[in-house]
């Protein structure tokens, strides 16, 4: 659950953007190698930030649950004949970070380097990506610690209903597995297996190749070129279906011995460009993605105590992502607050925001951009959101006007065509 919230931390900050225009130009092109950039360049900073994307997530796992975070986690552990003690090393010796993150759709390898140490970073940035040796010893310990991390989440009531909630809501849908994999999964991968995911998905017809920074546009296609000439061309991950809605309402109990009971109240509903994104947003924002001042938030913390926090937000998946209401509470007084919760939601859907509180979300969402793009790192983000939806790149200069748009009807409207309270899955973890 831990990676859907931060997914989804990043499209609300991406949503809160003013009237002004983005400081900066998002630059798109597709290189002569077939590889398609997109391309920020920013000199106030000597700082690189560049991400490959790649159509390598855990929905191209199969049965094999896990296939995509191991293979993903392992890059780094030897490549090129390389230790990954030296190729750690190496990164550390020049102040750069690598990253690989596995998600569901996608998996992202990162750089992020100072300008004077470009070349050596890139170099060996490339070697990471391009030749990975996936050593017997290091896979066995990436596979003890992914294990370890397995057996924790077990232990977590707030991952066990995150985990509880996917299952519920994707089935047999290749969202529906944790993308961690799972225990009897994880033991029985092997090196063949990872390196045949390698060479199917880790290829440049599958990439997309994302720079902001202080570098300019003919460094990054000597980058590009550089790429290509190690990867091989392979071919584009077929398109998977999307999720199909439930058409009827499920709840789930998972016992667990705690004073709290972790509640997750969810439906399948959005999807990546989605007609009904903005006013879906601005619902969502009103009702529980605002902290402090949501209906949700007042209703069930500050007027009735039943919650410290309680929250909603949208999880804008590939092939459609779920609007999930979350809090925690006694396990006493469950059941009073899902009842709260559910009754809050049916009224919202009927009546729809108030239009003082309409107002109040645009001048929120108004206010906040100038605090979003303080960092290149953050403005990567923003690219690579822009790259993998396929948006246009003037999204960010259009982005508050479209809020503003939004009318209480089209809130109305979009609510009561997406969000059925008597379809929606009911996940609680804790009691008996």
């Amino acid at each position: 659950m831990k990676c859907i919230r931060c997914l989804t931390l990043l499209c609300l900050s991406l949503a809160c953007l003013s009237g002004a225009q983005a400081n900066f130009e998002i630059q798109r092109w597709t290189t002569e190698q077939d590889i398609e950039v997109y391309y920020v360049y920013r000199s106030e900073l000597p700082m690189v930030d560049l991400s490959l994307i790649f159509d390598a997530g855990s929905i191209r796992d199969g049965k094999q649950y896990g296939l995509a975070h191991l293979t993903a986690k392992m890059l780094v552990h030897g490549a090129g004949g390389l230790s990954a003690d030296h190729i750690l090393a190496h990164f550390d010796s020049i102040g750069a970070r690598y990253g690989a993150a596995p998600g569901r759709d996608l998996t992202t390898l990162s750089l992020r380097t100072l300008t004077e140490h470009l070349q050596k970073a890139i170099d060996m940035f490339i070697t990471v990506v391009s030749s990975p040796d996936f050593p017997d010893e290091a896979l066995a310990q990436v596979k003890a610690r992914t294990l370890t991390t397995i057996h924790k989440q077990k232990q977590e009531p707030r991952a066990i209903a995150g985990i509880t909630l996917f299952k519920t809501l994707y089935g047999d849908h290749p969202y529906g597995h944790p993308g961690i994999g799972e225990e009897q999964t994880v033991k029985m991968l092997s090196r063949d297996q990872l390196k045949d995911f390698y060479q199917r998905y880790f290829v440049r017809n599958n990439l997309t190749l994302t720079v902001v920074g202080d570098i300019t546009k003919d460094q990054v296609n000597t980058l590009a070129k550089n790429l290509s000439g190690k990867l091989e061309a392979g071919t584009r991950a077929p398109p998977l279906p999307l999720a199909k809605v439930q058409t009827e309402a499920r709840k789930v109990h998972v016992p667990f011995d705690s004073n709290q009971a972790h509640v997750y109240i969810a439906q399948l509903a959005v999807t990546h460009k989605d007609p009904d994104y903005f006013p879906l947003y601005v619902a969502n924002h009103i009702f529980g993605g605002s902290g402090f001042g949501s209906r949700l938030l007042e209703e069930v913390r500050v007027k009735h105590g039943y919650a410290y926090s309680a929250w909603s937000y949208l999880a804008l998946e590939r092939m459609r992502g779920p609007f999930v209401i979350g809090f925690q509470t006694h396990v006493d007084q469950t059941d009073t607050a899902i009842a709260l919760v559910y009754k809050l939601l049916e009224k919202y859907i009927s009546e729809g925001p108030t239009e003082k509180e309409l107002e109040l979300s645009k001048n929120h969402t108004q206010g906040n951009f100038p605090l979003r793009v303080s960092s290149n790192g953050q403005i990567s983000g923003w690219v690579r959101r822009i790259a993998l939806e396929q948006h246009e790149l003037n999204f960010l200069d259009t982005f508050t006007n479209k809020v503003n748009q939004v009318t209480r009807a089209d809130i109305i409207n979009v609510l009561q065509q997406r969000i059925d309270p008597n379809k929606m899955t009911t996940i609680i973890v804790g009691g008996q």
